[in-house]
């Protein structure tokens, strides 16, 4: 198999490009949403007990995408699962990028409505036709954009949460004392803990994203 390099023969832009993959909206939508439901705490240890059981199953996924350049299609059949099983795979990794990319659409054609007035109708056009010409050139207009954007992203997401801790410092004990709509308030409750949990594995298909993104690693030199 031939081997796939990065636009310009380093792993940066890969990096930069799979460090994307928690830039989504959706994911802060998830988050908050958990809390509300189950409150801080069962939200606290179901996110955490769940990211690690995402990040021991992706080692190994990303470890093998990364040395041998293959995508979850290639991996699935390599292990044994067959076309029938690759195909699978697509069909449950296509669906879910078509969920996320619903979903951040519905949350970009919002912002643009109440910043700028935009009918939803129209948003929803906006945030589709965007991102055709960065699906049209692939990787390496990807690349340039999460580099040219990665900072502002940064600031954008830490600026908030600073300047509340500036402006009112009590928040932060009133955010983990958070019992949103669990009947236990803020104590940890097992039910909620494994619901919480189970909301957060279900991202896990996400780990095909970022076999697509990483099978561009240059060879090790």
């Amino acid at each position: 198999m031939p081997r796939v390099r990065s636009a310009d023969g380093r792993s940066l832009p890969v990096a930069n490009s799979a460090i994307g993959g928690i830039a989504f909206l959706a994911d802060f939508a998830i988050g908050g949403s958990i809390s509300i439901a189950y409150g801080f705490t069962n939200a606290f240890w179901g996110i955490l007990a769940a990211g690690i059981i995402i990040f021991l199953t992706g080692i190994p996924i990303a470890y093998y995408s990364s040395k041998y350049n293959v995508d979850m299609d290639l991996l699935t059949r390599g292990s044994g699962f067959g076309y029938l099983g690759s195909t699978l795979t697509s069909l449950v990794y296509a669906t879910f990028t078509l969920i996320y990319f619903s979903t951040e659409g519905a949350i970009m054609a919002q912002a643009l409505e109440i910043y700028f007035g935009i009918p939803l109708g129209i948003g929803y056009l906006i945030g589709a036709l965007v991102i055709i010409p960065i699906v049209t050139f692939g990787m390496t207009a990807l690349a340039k954009l999460q580099m040219w954007t990665q900072p502002i992203w940064l600031i954008l997401m830490i600026a908030p949460i600073l300047a509340i801790l500036f402006k009112d410092p009590q928040s932060l004990s009133a955010w983990t004392h958070f019992g949103g709509h669990s009947p236990s308030g803020s104590a940890f409750n097992p039910l909620f803990f494994a619901m919480s949990a189970g909301v957060v594995l279900s991202l896990i298909t996400q780990i095909g994203e970022q076999a697509d993104y990483l099978r561009f690693m240059p060879d090790r030199n």
